[in-house]
């Protein structure tokens, strides 16, 4: 019986022992869909550059004034439609701002703080347009020089379309007096 144990323990050894081979890795083929599809699937950070144009406020803000601080008034559930148009399409399209302000003394004549969100509908640029994807943002910044100037720092996330799960970072820099009533724009995509 010991003997018949061992020989079949030594039979299922020389099985697994033998019946293994040495594995040779394929080089892939030079015309193989393999290294393009591995390109398609990483993603690449592109730079952007544009404008961004007002179009019309479509909620007054509720006006706070605050005693005692810095900030003299608290502009709130402020929403303007702006459009957004960049040298790269995935960024270009009507934007609505939900924006809040604090502003240190008399709106639009002094500085102030600034933050919100954002929805950018991708390549709606008239009544009518199909989104093509859709971006959500949140966004801080600051206005100076009596109101003349703002910069904006967003951080937006593709939710839908051509830009689902792609990354955008935006500077939003406005110069009333040097350009005028626009921001400019620059950032990156991942």
């Amino acid at each position: 019986m010991k003997r018949s144990s061992l020989m079949l323990l030594l039979f299922g050894v020389a099985i697994i022992f033998f019946g293994c081979e040495k594995m040779d890795p394929l080089v892939p083929d030079s015309n193989t869909d393999q290294e393009i599809s591995s390109l398609k699937s990483a993603k690449v950070k592109t730079t952007f550059t544009g404008r961004s144009d007002y179009v019309a406020d479509i909620n007054p803000p509720t006006i706070t004034v605050q005693p005692n601080s810095k900030y003299k008034t608290k502009w709130k559930d402020v929403i303007g439609e702006w459009v957004d148009v960049a040298d790269d399409a995935r960024v270009t399209g009507k934007t609505l701002w939900y924006a809040n302000y604090y502003w240190e003394d008399e709106a639009f004549t002094s500085n102030a703080k600034v933050w919100g969100k954002a929805e950018l509908f991708v390549g709606v640029l008239e009544p009518g347009d199909e989104p093509l994807g859709k971006w959500e943002i949140t966004w801080h910044g600051y206005i100076t020089d009596n109101g003349l100037k703002a910069s904006v720092d967003a951080v937006g996330t593709g939710t839908e379309g051509n830009v689902k799960g792609l990354v955008a970072h935006w500077k939003y820099t406005m110069d009333i007096l040097g350009v005028g009533f626009f921001y400019q724009t620059e950032g990156t995509i991942h």
